[in-house]
């Protein structure tokens, strides 16, 4: 069930929180599960670029070098705080997700005008389309056994959107003697940011829902299965959200009364303000994991974002009763990461260049829980 934003003033995190838990309690207090209480929290912050280093995009743009083959950037982001029992659970989210896909076109340019460096000559492909996202909210799930190895859970999250993103340019451009000498584009996007014109916004807000599918399946004493489908359904709606759509032309030649040609770039479009509904990409995490014997295991999990898929390997030994350790290796970006746990406490980092500022991939989870 989705819950669109009718008032004109937006729902407070507090709010949403506040309708889920009322929403719930009824059938807390009937769950027959005399199962303890579990408090937990988690983070999770993943950055990769095909193209540019992290630290060349987020600070420096001059300390980065270009893979001329990247069409990918993306950041994915959420802090978690909950609790839960028997087969409920509930908790607070924040998060933040950026995907941006280009051409190796326009990523040369932005490379080439970030860092001052020479245009070369020729023609360019331009194309680039962004999705940025800053939600919170709260999230409800339910967890139900269909086999004694089988397990389904589903999540529901209410959600309000403090912050998007959502639009891509499209194009053509000629560059000789490190000047334009024609150029189409076409933007369309909206935002509660105009990072291109620069017009000063009043503060908008979303209100959304999205669900959430993740399947547990234990297929033998080994061998077992966890399939994750995030932002499975979704809708962020907007009462008055601002966008901008755009042609941008050079190709405008003449000659004047003196013989002289001239070439005048047009700027023609229009600013839009209204309803918006935003849908988030779908995010995917598949995880198979064989138990070799009681201390070694091994894992190979593929994710998904947006249109962007990386895969990775790990290799997990159990050092006690309590605690393990596992290293892993992502083979799109080469990103080596190690993850060591103790009781109900996990961390984990991954980065492909111990010098943080040439890595192209980032990435810190962690997680705690407690039984009362």
């Amino acid at each position: 069930m989705f819950l669109m934003a009718k008032a004109k003033k937006p729902w407070s995190t507090s709010r949403v929180f506040l309708f889920c838990a009322v929403g719930l309690a009824p059938l807390y207090a009937s769950s027959a599960m005399a199962q303890e209480w579990e408090v937990f929290t988690s983070i999770s912050a993943l950055a990769y670029s095909e193209s540019f280093t992290i630290s060349g995009i987020v600070d420096d743009p001059d300390n980065t070098d270009l893979n001329t083959t990247g069409e990918a950037t993306l950041t994915s982001n959420e802090f978690a705080v909950g609790v839960r029992k028997g087969k409920w659970s509930l908790e607070g989210v924040a998060r933040y997700d950026g995907f941006v896909d280009y051409t190796p076109d326009t990523a040369a340019l932005v490379f080439a005008s970030e860092t001052e460096s020479d245009f070369p000559n020729g023609s360019y492909d331009i194309e680039a389309s962004i999705e940025q996202t800053q939600l919170y909210g709260a999230r409800i799930g339910y967890r139900q056994s269909l086999t004694p190895n089988f397990d389904v859970t589903l999540r529901v999250s209410g959600l309000v959107s403090s912050e998007i993103i959502d639009g891509s340019l499209r194009g053509s451009l000629n560059l000789s003697d490190q000047e334009v000498d024609a150029a189409t584009l076409e933007l369309d996007y909206r935002f509660t940011r105009d990072l291109v014109f620069g017009r000063e916004i009043d503060e908008v807000r979303g209100l959304g829902a999205s669900l959430d599918a993740i399947i547990d399946w234990q297929v033998t004493d080994k061998l077992s299965l966890n399939l994750g489908a995030y932002d499975v359904l979704n809708r962020i709606w907007f009462d008055d959200l601002p966008g901008t759509e755009a042609d941008i032309t050079t190709a405008i030649r003449r000659l004047d009364d003196n013989g002289i040609l001239i070439v005048r770039p047009r700027l023609s479009g229009r600013n839009l303000s209204g309803k918006y509904t935003q849908t988030l990409p779908l995010r995917l995490s598949n995880r198979v994991a064989y138990q070799i014997d009681d201390k070694w295991a091994v894992s190979q999990t593929l994710h998904k974002y947006n249109k962007t898929y990386l895969s990775e390997t790990g290799i997990a030994m159990r050092l006690g009763q309590k605690s393990s350790i596992k290293t892993t290796y992502e083979w799109a970006s080469g990103a080596v990461g190690l993850e060591v746990g103790y009781k109900g406490f996990k961390l984990g980092v991954a980065s492909n260049n111990l010098d943080f500022e040439k890595a192209r991939y980032l990435s810190l989870n962690a997680s705690l829980a407690q039984k009362f």
